[in-house]
């Protein structure tokens, strides 16, 4: 059996977390039990969202102790997509796999998901089919799916699902932003990588809150229509806005030629008034969604490379020494 290595692993696990103290104690051990069975060499990024509670202590004091471990600890909240994307500039694996901190996700799964990566596949999803979460959080996931598989974008039972294994020319050639790491599987699908699920062992959470909120449903909803249509207009947005200004330009047109055939033809637009001014907000607005079309491809076209949505404090390995600067530590 190989023995895990940090220079050039074969596969590498990234676990990003936030206010996850207790559960990290008993998901780091089981994790590496797991992964040190395997005949791959492997490393294991943590990433900290900023955590307000003793996470960041328990993760370091493990990586400390087990080689093959690190931890990145950004400097405050910046969304999981935004810690995934630190995680991912860390590993160094061919082959990445990613998890959830909450103990919801079991490690002994993973032999499961590189057994799909051998046979083919590019992207492997978990389908949580038994899901162990309270009655709500499953409405909702499946209002989700079911809203996905309504357009089209259904190509797994759980695009959700936080536990996935994929190879990393899939992260090099897609990106995230905002809140997208939900959507990843579709954008490999959209650049030609196949994807494949498996099923897993869901598990009910054992410690703290979820981080799913109800308040994050209209986020999601906005995420699916952003998919959609960057899918579509991504490297043209002018031909969206210029096709919905044109619609709006030939309503206004026609609008405005039938008051002129009323003027002409009856000598008075007296009690049409109102459709005047119809027409002249929909030449208004037309000409404006037209002129946005046109920015957006100026915009496309000379936008400077952005700059990264996350900052890092400090990255944590097992031969870092303790650090004796004067920054702050978390409590």
């Amino acid at each position: 059996m190989r023995k895990n290595c940090c220079d050039s692993p074969d596969l590498s696990v990234v676990i990003p977390f936030y206010n996850e103290s207790q559960s990290l104690g008993e998901l780091l051990p089981a994790l590496f039990q797991t992964l040190a069975g395997l005949p791959r060499t492997f490393e294991v990024v943590l990433v900290d969202d900023g955590s307000t509670d003793n996470s960041v202590s328990v993760a370091e004091q493990f990586v400390r102790n087990n080689t093959g471990f690190s931890l990145i600890v950004l400097r405050r909240n910046f969304g999981k997509s935004a810690a995934l994307a630190a995680g991912f500039a860390q590993a160094k694996g061919s082959i990445i796999i990613t998890l959830d901190a909450d103990l919801q996700d079991d490690p002994a799964d993973i032999p499961q998901f590189l057994k799909k990566i051998d046979s083919g596949a590019d992207l492997v999803c978990g389908w949580r089919k038994t899901r162990r979460d309270p009655i709500v959080k499953r409405v909702q996931s499946r209002l989700y799916n079911f809203t996905l598989r309504l357009f089209g974008l259904g190509i797994v039972h759980d695009l959700n699902c936080p536990f996935r294994c994929f190879r990393r020319e899939v992260i090099t050639e897609t990106s995230l932003h905002g809140e997208h790491h939900r959507l990843l599987p579709l954008s490999a699908r959209w650049r030609g990588f196949s994807v494949a699920e498996v099923v897993t062992n869901h598990r009910p959470r054992k410690y703290g809150k979820t981080k799913y909120t109800a308040m994050k449903i209209p986020s999601a909803g906005l995420d699916i229509l952003n998919a959609l249509l960057v899918r579509r207009f991504y490297r043209n947005p002018g031909r969206l806005f210029g096709s919905i200004g044109a619609v709006l330009t030939i309503a206004g047109l026609i609008t405005c030629f039938y008051l002129a055939y009323l003027r002409i033809r009856y000598g008075s637009i007296y009690w049409h008034y109102p459709l005047l001014v119809l027409g002249v907000l929909l030449l208004a607005l037309g000409a404006q969604s037209i002129l946005t079309g046109f920015l957006c491809e100026l915009v496309i076209r000379t936008r400077p490379t952005t700059e990264s949505e996350y900052s890092i404090q400090k990255v944590i390995t097992h031969s870092t020494h303790p650090p004796e600067s004067n920054v702050p530590q978390r409590k």
